[in-house]
């Protein structure tokens, strides 16, 4: 129950951090609170093994969350393999 509670208010804080946190898909969601519970940057790579997506869809989903102000892009181009994605907090 208390696990419960936890996500809860957790979500509701990403909905306070960004209004559009509702709109969110699952997936996009679920990268949300990784970078949120983590701190940490999210690579393609990375995206790619917590959600069990294809680079193409991961990439697509990064795509809309730049969209959409959450998250940050960091590279020097489309093929940099050190290019990362961070929130937008």
């Amino acid at each position: 129950m208390m696990i419960i509670f936890q996500l809860k208010a957790q979500e509701n804080l990403l909905g306070i951090i960004f209004p559009n946190y509702d709109e969110l898909s699952l997936v996009e969601k679920r990268l949300v609170q990784y970078m949120y519970n983590t701190g940490e940057h999210l690579t393609t790579s990375k995206a790619i093994n917590i959600v069990n997506r294809s680079r193409s869809n991961v990439s697509k989903i990064l795509g809309n969350l730049r969209a959409l102000g959450i998250v940050e892009w960091f590279g020097s181009s489309p093929r940099d393999k050190r290019q990362y994605y961070k929130l937008n907090l």
